[in-house]
């Protein structure tokens, strides 16, 4: 994030929902760039549309990530400017995501995503994937 905002790391706090653009995580094949995200407290990136590579990654270590191109662009909408399609607007705002019904609450508004199939839901209640096969060999609670 740092080539976006170098300032990401001092303003993010954990249990943050990051809202992103299109093509989000575009570039990232190595896992580093969810473990990051997840490391530095991110709880969700709710994206227009993502990578699949980096959606892999970011299931494969615990990372919620879902798309929702209705939320980002009415979120962005109010906060872009004339000449750029850009939305780098701090928004400390409550953002409500119901599962159960594959729903964003963002005030009064209510934005549906596709919901998730039982394998990211697995990895992510897991913690991800290295804690999924940890349990199926019966090693959790031992070290490795």
């Amino acid at each position: 994030m740092q080539n976006y905002d170098s300032a990401f790391q001092d303003l993010v706090q954990p249990g943050d929902v990051l809202v992103a653009g299109y093509n989000f995580g575009c570039g990232s094949s190595r896992e580093q760039a969810a473990t990051a995200l997840r490391g530095c407290g991110v709880a969700m990136v709710i994206a227009a549309s993502v990578s699949e590579t980096f959606s892999r990654n970011a299931f494969n270590n615990g990372l919620i990530v879902v798309e929702c191109p209705e939320f980002y662009e009415a979120v962005c909408d109010t906060r872009v400017s004339s000449d750029e399609r850009e939305c780098r607007t701090l928004v400390r705002s409550e953002v409500h995501v119901d599962f159960g019904r594959s729903e964003i609450r963002f005030g009064e508004e209510r934005y549906q995503f596709s919901p998730l199939n039982d394998v990211p839901q697995e990895l992510i209640l897991s913690g991800g994937l290295e804690s999924v096969i940890r349990m199926r060999l019966g090693l959790e609670g031992l070290a490795v």
